[in-house]
């Protein structure tokens, strides 16, 4: 034994070979899963709660008609926006909208048909979950018997579902997301990127190209949305969550 290992040094190919390694017990992880870890926490912890909105309309409706709801509050928060600074795609970026436009949100949505549809799919987020920034979706006393009304089970049922970024329903509600932004002008799309064909989404995960289109999404969505976007939400999301049961997500 040398003396520089009787010292407890490694040797210079040992420490060139570890490093960067974060040493868990008696396992090491290598650097790339340790950014892998990174991104997955900051998915369920920062993007999910800005994109459950969307990821309940779709659990409720499905994807084609969830998409369609969602969509159209975010283009009516846009037309009652007058400053326009947001893509209304993520969901505390309602928190600003003032009362007066929270009412022209709710008038846009009640003039093409989506207004009680918009609430009836949002229910479980905004009957139990106080800082929801869409609360002013709420309906008061407004419940027929054919309603599609979101529960808490279908809340669940979203989250559990968009666990995985990868799979199809997270694929879809980032798609749903991206495509918030592009029809309100909120992301450009250069003729050479990939979502230029962005309709090839629709047959995820079908084709290559669809697969080439989905991460063109999720590389727009993690820069979309950002931590210091989604912190105060976040917490609320989180911490409400643990008050009303666990959700096993698998």
């Amino acid at each position: 034994m040398s003396r520089r290992a009787e010292d407890g040094h490694q040797p210079k190919a040992k420490r060139r070979v570890l490093e960067g390694y974060q040493q868990e017990g008696k396992r090491f992880v290598p650097p790339f899963l340790q950014h892998m870890g990174l991104l997955e926490t900051r998915w369920m912890d920062d993007r999910v709660p800005e994109l459950i909105w969307i990821a309940l309309l779709i659990q409720v409706f499905g994807v084609q008609e969830g998409t369609a709801v969602a969509a159209s509050i975010a283009k009516a928060a846009a037309r009652c926006d007058q400053t326009a600074a947001r893509a209304y795609a993520a969901a505390s970026d309602y928190r600003e909208l003032s009362r007066e436009q929270k009412r022209c949100v709710r008038t846009t949505l009640q003039a093409e048909n989506m207004y009680a549809k918009a609430c009836q799919g949002l229910a479980a987020l905004t009957n139990h979950y106080a800082e929801f920034p869409l609360t002013f979706l709420a309906e008061q006393n407004r419940r027929t018997k054919d309603a599609s009304v979101s529960t808490l089970n279908d809340l669940r049922d979203a989250i559990s579902n968009i666990s995985d970024r990868l799979g199809y329903a997270g694929t879809f509600t980032q798609a749903t997301a991206v495509y918030i932004c592009i029809l309100n002008n909120k992301c450009p799309i250069p003729p050479t990127s990939s979502l230029a064909n962005f309709t090839a989404i629709e047959e995820y995960p079908v084709t290559d190209e669809s697969h080439r289109v989905a991460s063109a999404i999720r590389g727009v969505i993690t820069i979309l949305l950002t931590v210091e976007t989604s912190s105060s939400w976040r917490e609320a999301f989180w911490n409400q969550g643990r008050a009303l049961g666990t959700c096993e997500v698998d």
